[in-house]
């Protein structure tokens, strides 16, 4: 993000009052947005990249996690913002805060762009009945990308790096670690192994439209079970009510039976 930032003629943002980390926590277009505190490789102090040393630096609770010399740090978008520590070999899914010639409240400010359609840990894939394309889960992103096999080009179908339970239609909807994924026979439906959530949902294709389909945001009791063609390999237990419950499910399968 840092390389981003110095492209545009700037840096990631440093931070040196209560106020100003209110104001950058304010730009963060999510959770989080990486910021310009860093250790140097000989030195064991953290500095900001301007320069100065951190005499203010709003750690949150239990930071900073790591010494190490290539950590790199991000700023929550909380009540009260707090500085997070993150390895720099971990997904990089969110923005960062840059600045250029002055000081924060000059307007020169801008946020590094996240590539939407870009695939950070594809988990799962399918491929449609007409082969054509394939679905490919992304546990890091909690997104269901639509994979053009002729070009390789990919597009969310539905999803956002928020996590949740949220149904929904295309980006309004939100997954946890989704894995597994399956098509319906007909191509129509892409069933979704939901896995931190503990659900099976179904997505309608290509309108996108996401619905759970099975499951609780529970964990199950150790058995398995079937409903409506759609296997679920997790632990899955009935209740009275024959409500299937599961245990973060890894894949799901459909039944060429209609």
């Amino acid at each position: 993000m840092r390389a981003r930032c110095r492209q545009g003629g700037g840096d990631l943002i440093s931070v040196h009052t209560p106020d100003q980390a209110s104001l950058v926590a304010a730009m963060c277009p999510g959770e989080e947005c990486w910021v310009g505190l860093q250790r140097s490789y000989s030195s064991p102090l953290w500095e900001w990249v301007d320069g100065t040393d951190a005499n203010y630096a709003p750690w949150g609770l239990g930071e900073p996690s790591s010494i190490a010399a290539d950590a790199t740090v991000v700023l929550t978008a909380g009540t009260i913002p707090g500085l997070r520590v993150l390895s720099s070999g971990g997904v990089v899914e969110r923005s960062g805060v840059c600045l250029r010639d002055g000081a924060l409240n000059s307007g020169k400010w801008w946020l590094t762009k996240v590539d939407e359609d870009k695939l950070l840990r594809p988990w799962g894939i399918a491929v449609a009945p007409d082969g054509a394309r394939a679905v490919v889960s992304d546990a890091a992103s909690n997104k269901i990308f639509v994979l053009e096999i002729e070009t390789g080009e990919v597009h969310v179908l539905a999803g956002q790096r928020a996590a949740g339970t949220d149904d929904g239609v295309g980006p309004e909807a939100r997954f946890w670690r989704p894995r597994g994924v399956a098509f319906a026979p007909d191509g129509r439906t892409v069933y979704v192994a939901d896995s931190a959530n503990h659900l099976i949902r179904a997505v309608s294709y290509p309108e996108g439209v996401v619905t759970t389909f099975a499951g609780k945001v529970r964990q199950g009791d150790g058995r398995q079970g079937v409903r409506g063609g759609a296997l679920a390999l997790g632990w899955v237990s009935w209740s009275g009510t024959k409500v299937a419950m599961f245990s973060e499910p890894h894949d799901v399968a459909v039944s060429p039976e209609p």
